[in-house]
């Protein structure tokens, strides 16, 4: 007995050995087969970057199947998404058939994710980063049926995060806490599918308004699908977000473009409560703080199809009610009674303007003080509008039953609005102010008692009192009036009092007496703030009585007061403050008009480190503004911007100002500046620019400038830019002109002095530098709005590869355009002239125009130094010698600054002295067919060549040339892309006149040489 049992046990342990050595044996075996098969079908089916760090196997979990698991699995986008993560997972499982591995085949039958990241993207241009599937694997093949099978049975995801972003229509999803388990013979046409759905938090925006906040959603479901018509028609389903819980009956359709439905929806069983949890900061999951009573009722259907061709939508029709109900809340002494609530959301021909969004009825009272109203909107796009809410609420009250969170605000407020009629929403980038049309509307409020605080105030404004109108009664937002009345808000004993009317936004009748006392240290108690500090007693006083109007020159009779006393300004990022501030205004019109208005700065100073600065003076006559102002002072620019910092720039230096000025802009703008006065001087000590809009920082060491009306005088400028240093001296008039209008051109006629000038600093810093990034150039855009004429005297100008010494002569910089006359310089070892012009007006289609002419340039140099030589002669590669031209040039530029070939134009005359032509196929080839060595590698004296560029394509004229003793004519064709066509006649025999005609054709580094008549030359 004891031999069998013991005879047993030997067996079951070897039967566990052998299971165990089996799994480890088929898991050693099927790994790299499943690894390299997944591996496979992901390259050839997606158009994304995948990539896991590690695969393993296992037979437990779904035995006999092996499953495979890949951990932190990654999809990434490429285009236009190349670097975004579509996908992130820590773990993704996928359970492989064991009899498909053993029959060569990879057949899946569940997939599950744990812990997914998915991040679905729509541009506003309609692309999608999740269309990852390549087109032509989305058709069954062949290689399908024999390689990878899709006969799934399952589907997991555990706590996952889905985002979804359509910036086409401005919607946004985001679902966490997604937990779906769904199975299902997905093998079949016709299959049930059974799904339980749980989502943590649902949130959705649409169009910059958030529907849905934080909504806890489930989902138990059972679907018939019937993959051969994409049906899928609902068997049996709950539904529930938060308390609130409804069905479905249907089902729907997939088509080629869009969907067809046929749906129906209700939720009989549903109360206030249930609804009440729809509502932000109500739900929790004890709602035991507040009781309820009222029936309600939901229901609705939709009907019809969606393509996205014919712009309808399918039918649709929902009712949600609540009658009679009551909400009472713990905290809240009396109960919301009497609630009723009916809306209807109709669509009965599928066509969007037909949408009809009407609350039919909306009413509560709190403590016997109703509200209520009603809103009806119909259309989409143009709206037809009727509304008539009314209320009368204590807001401490209301604001307890629907909180806003970090708010809390007090008083009773009573206010009615009505509104019929059309809207008609203003063009894509207007203002609201552009509207077509708006509803005819009324609109009163009255706040009584009232007060406000958040968070992060310290303090509260109370004892608000305020009366505010509003009505339109043509339907043109111009005509609308506004009126705000009994204003009066306390902050300790700062005060804002006074009333404001405003009727029409054109032609504006205004009526307003406001006044504010302000001790600008309470400021930081309503908006508290870290980096700065500020005090200093603030008074307003404004009357202003009449119209305004800028076309018609109306300006509303007003008499305005503004003082500022021991302002102080303390920013942590600097020791110091900005203190004794002192400012006193006052704007005057009496009778009327704009032309009437004067403003009088009698006192604006303050001191900065025991350095002060002050601006005075008197602008009157808004037509023509006149003027009358003083500038005195040194600015420290380093310790200022670190208190009034400027964003994106960086500065620092010394600029000390003594100006003053009187005259008017309007004889700036007609150029009459005899008519004004400036005089004064501002100096330049080490000041330094840097920010992201200045490619390398500029530095001025000291400048001095002399202003008078007309013109300012640069008495010296030496400054740095980057690594090229230059002084500068000269005048540049129209300045005030330029300063007041943006139209005008600054013009200035200097003399500047450099001795190196590094071109590729120029280069602004941005993302369009990507081709300088690879090796290549970028287009630099010509400054507009200047006049500049520079006599220049550079010893060196560096440019990439480029090395150009003693370059002087005349440039002018005019409107987007770069212009040389006669500027002459060395380069290469030869003598340059060059004039003409470089015009970034259309940076998408820079041009140039310029006149070249070269004394002595070695044939080895240009053809390594000058990229157009390597265009156009590719030939000079091997050729040694010297040659001169002059030659005429234009075309456009690419993002490369290469020359557009098919835009190339111009032509001249180049003039070979001696050269000597070396390993060049065209010669080698000729001389073949003419059984003359020395026609091979040619030594060439004393020749000219006319050209002319038109066409892609070299027109080479006739000339005629010595080659190694023989008398030869040549004209041909070269084209830009390498092609040749060359007429050569050689006197290869002893008899003057008599020469032997080639044809040679393909191209310079496979040429083919025909001996005979009859060939012609394009032309």
């Amino acid at each position: 007995m004891l031999r069998g049992r013991k005879k047993l046990i030997q067996g079951v342990v070897l039967m566990m050995a052998l299971m165990l050595g089996a799994t480890w044996f088929l898991l050693s075996i099927l790994e790299k087969p499943i690894r390299l098969r997944l591996e496979e079908e992901i390259n050839q089916r997606l158009q994304a970057t995948v990539s896991f760090d590690d695969i393993s196997l296992s037979l437990w979990s779904d035995f006999p199947n092996p499953t495979a698991k890949l951990s932190n699995l990654i999809i990434a986008g490429h285009g236009p998404f190349e670097g975004d993560t579509l996908l992130v997972a820590p773990e993704f499982s996928v359970e492989v058939s064991v009899w498909g591995l053993l029959k060569g085949d990879t057949e899946l039958k569940s997939v599950k994710l744990n812990a997914p990241h998915v991040r679905l993207i729509t541009t506003r241009d309609g692309i999608s980063n999740y269309s990852i599937i390549k087109p032509d694997t989305l058709a069954p093949t062949q290689a399908d049926s024999e390689g990878l099978e899709v006969n799934l049975d399952a589907i997991t995801i555990r706590d996952g995060v889905i985002s979804f972003e359509d910036r086409s229509t401005r919607t946004a999803l985001l679902l966490t806490g997604v937990d779906h388990a769904g199975t299902g013979a997905f093998a079949h046409d016709v299959f049930d599918y059974q799904t339980i759905t749980r989502l943590g938090e649902v949130t959705i925006d649409y169009d910059g308004i958030r529907y849905f906040d934080k909504r806890n959603v489930d989902v138990e479901m059972g679907l018939e699908v019937d993959t051969r018509s994409s049906t899928f028609r609902i068997l049996h389903n709950a539904v529930r977000i938060n308390h609130f819980k409804f069905r479905l009956e249907g089902g729907l359709t997939m088509l080629k473009e869009g969907f067809s439905v046929d749906m129906k929806f209700s939720s009989p069983e549903t109360n206030l409560r249930n609804i009440l949890s729809l509502l932000p900061g109500v739900y929790m999951d004890d709602a035991s703080h507040f009781r309820t009573t009222g029936a309600a009722l939901f229901e609705g259907f939709v009907i019809g199809s969606y393509t996205g061709i014919d712009k309808r939508i399918p039918a649709f029709h929902v009712d949600l009610q609540v009658k009679d109900g009551t909400f009472q809340l713990d905290t809240l002494p009396a109960p919301l009674k009497n609630i009723q609530f009916e809306l209807v959301l109709d669509n009965s021909t599928g066509v969007a303007d037909s949408t009809v969004i009407d609350l039919r009825r909306f009413h509560f009272d709190l403590n016997d003080q109703p509200f209520r109203g009603r809103f009806r909107v119909q259309g989409a796009g143009e709206y037809q509008v009727d509304a008539d809410i009314k209320s009368n609420v204590n807001l401490h009250e209301l604001e307890t039953i629907f909180p806003i969170s970090g708010y809390q605000v007090k008083g009773r407020m009573n206010f009615e609005l009505v509104a019929r009629g059309k809207y008609f929403p203003p063009p894509a980038g207007k203002s609201w102010m552009e509207a077509p049309e708006v509803p005819n509307f009324s609109f009163n409020a009255e706040l009584t008692e009232g007060g406000l605080h958040y968070d992060s105030m310290s303090a509260t404004v109370e004892d608000v009192h305020m009366h505010i109108a509003a009505s339109n009664t043509t339907g043109l937002i111009k005509d609308t009036q506004i009126s705000l009345n009994k204003v009066h808000m306390r902050l300790d004993d700062n005060q804002l009092t006074g009333f404001a009317h405003v009727r029409g936004l054109d032609e504006m009748k205004v009526d307003a007496d406001l006044h504010l006392s302000l001790d600008l240290a309470d400021l930081e108690r309503l908006f508290p703030a870290d980096s700065i500090q500020v005090a200093g007693n603030l008074n307003i006083d404004i009357r202003s009585k009449g119209i305004l109007q800028k076309s018609a020159g109306k300006f509303p009779a007003t008499e305005a007061n503004l003082t500022l006393k021991n302002g102080y300004l303390l920013s942590l990022a600097y020791p110091e403050a900005i203190e004794q501030m002192f400012l006193t205004a006052r704007l005057v019109n009496r009778q009327g008009t704009i032309k009437d208005t004067e403003l009088n700065i009698s006192r604006c100073t303050y001191q900065f480190e025991e350095e002060p600065f002050e601006v005075s003076g008197r602008v009157s006559d808004f037509e023509v503004w006149n003027y009358d102002l003083k500038v005195h002072g040194l600015l420290d620019l380093a310790k200022f911007t670190k208190i009034v910092p400027v964003k994106g720039l960086f500065m620092q230096g010394l600029v000390d100002v003594n100006v003053e000025t009187t005259g008017r802009v309007s004889d700036l703008e007609a150029g009459q500046y005899g008519a004004t006065t400036t005089t004064g001087t501002v100096e330049v000590t080490n000041l330094l620019l840097t920010g992201y809009a200045i490619p390398r920082p500029i530095q001025i060491v000291d400048a001095h400038f002399n202003l008078t009306p007309k013109v300012i005088t640069m008495d010296r400028m030496l400054g740095r830019f980057g690594k090229s240093r230059f002084t500068m001296t000269g005048d540049l008039t129209n300045y005030l002109s330029f300063v007041t209008s943006n139209r005008d051109l600054i013009k200035g006629d200097l003399k500047l002095t450099c001795d190196t000038l590094y071109v590729s600093e120029l280069v602004p810093v941005t993302d369009s530098t990507a081709i300088a990034a690879k090796g290549g150039y970028q287009i630099i855009p010509v400054p507009g709005n200047i006049d500049f004429t520079f006599d220049s005297d550079i010893r060196n100008v560096i440019y990439e590869d480029i090395h150009i010494s003693k370059l002087d002569g005349e440039v002018r910089i005019h409107d987007q355009v770069l212009s040389m006359h006669e500027a002459g310089f060395n380069s290469l070892g030869a003598a340059f002239n060059l004039r003409g012009d470089y015009d970034t007006r259309d940076l998408k289609h820079p041009k140039f125009d310029f006149h070249v002419d070269v004394q002595d340039l070695d044939i080895q140099k240009a053809w390594h130094g000058i990229r157009l030589m390597r265009t156009l002669a590719p030939a000079a590669e091997h050729s040694e010698g010297q040659f001169s031209m002059k030659y005429d040039i234009r075309g456009e530029l690419d993002e490369a600054v290469m020359p557009r070939t098919e835009t190339l134009t111009g032509g001249g005359r180049v003039r070979i002295a001696n050269a000597r032509i070396n390993g060049m196929r065209i010669f080698e080839e000729l001389s073949k067919a003419a059984k003359k060595n020395e026609l091979n590698d040619p030594h060439l004296r004393d020749f000219t060549i006319d050209t002319e560029i038109r066409n892609s394509k070299i027109f080479v004229k006739p000339f005629s040339i010595k080659v190694s003793g023989f008398n030869a004519d040549v004209e041909g064709v070269n084209e830009i892309s390498g092609a040749i066509q060359y007429l050569v006649r050689v006197e290869l025999l002893p008899i003057e006149g008599i020469r032997i005609p080639f044809h040679v054709t393909g191209t310079y580094d496979n040429p083919k040489v025909v001996l005979g008549k009859g060939h012609k030359l394009p032309e």
